[in-house]
């Protein structure tokens, strides 16, 4: 059974880190995301529809990470924190 998914993401903060590229981080954010949940369709075949107001995205170190690496990072706490 194939899964549709559409994934809004509306905002994405980040506290404390002048300079981040934050539309790269964003794209790589969605682009992971995206590819966790087609993934593991049987998480998502039991959403019928889920709007979520607010996840933490965790704190990371950023040290010698590439906005790509960010996102995906951030990406696998937000999958874990709504499952």
């Amino acid at each position: 059974m194939a899964v549709e998914i559409d994934l809004h993401i509306e905002e994405v903060l980040f506290v404390g880190c002048p300079g981040i590229d934050r539309e790269r981080v964003r794209a790589a954010l969605v682009d992971e995301l995206t590819r966790l949940l087609l993934e593991s369709e049987g998480v998502a075949s039991t959403w019928h529809y889920r709007e979520i107001d607010l996840v933490d995205g965790g704190t990371l170190r950023l040290t010698g990470m590439t906005p790509e690496a960010i996102g995906r990072q951030m990406a696998l706490t937000i999958l874990r924190s709504i499952q």
